[in-house]
């Protein structure tokens, strides 16, 4: 079983992290699913934003992706789980996470994408602000971002 988390400021590759593990998962496993989390233009006060910075605590960060990735592997039986997911100031447009889990079936390795995501909405400590035409603003979590609450 391959866990991977890598927290970093560079830009994902999200094609090369994808391939990287289709070529590990074959022959043994006929289902890779992923998410490629991106910036989006519209923050949340609906204002248009250009930018998105996101800080972190890095030991506490690693420590929880490490536990959502753990978890998901027990619930799902993956055969791999890769989460990548950046840091620092990132502009519209860039990819901000990239989920990769594989499984010998399809759903697990569906469900097991979604349900990562959930928790790293939900658990992962980040802290984000946007910045846009009406200014600099720290993101408060949503409701809908907590899967238990909607």
């Amino acid at each position: 079983m391959t866990i991977g988390v890598v927290i970093q400021t560079e830009p994902i590759d999200a094609a090369a992290l994808i391939d990287k593990a289709t070529q590990s998962a074959a022959p043994h496993n006929g289902a890779i699913a992923s998410f490629i989390g991106v910036a989006r233009e519209q923050g949340q006060t609906g204002h248009t934003i250009h930018a998105i910075t996101l800080e972190h605590y890095p030991a506490m960060t690693r420590q929880e992706l490490e536990t959502i990735a753990r978890n998901a592997k027990k619930q799902w039986q993956l055969a791999a789980i890769h989460i990548h997911h950046r840091v620092g100031t990132i502009a519209v447009g860039d990819v901000i996470v990239v989920v990769v889990t594989c499984s010998p079936h399809r759903n697990q390795a569906f469900d097991a994408a979604r349900s990562v995501m959930d928790w790293l909405k939900q658990d992962a400590p980040f802290w984000k602000c946007e910045h846009g035409d009406a200014g600099t603003h720290w993101v408060t979590p949503h409701r809908s971002d907590h899967p238990h609450n909607s």
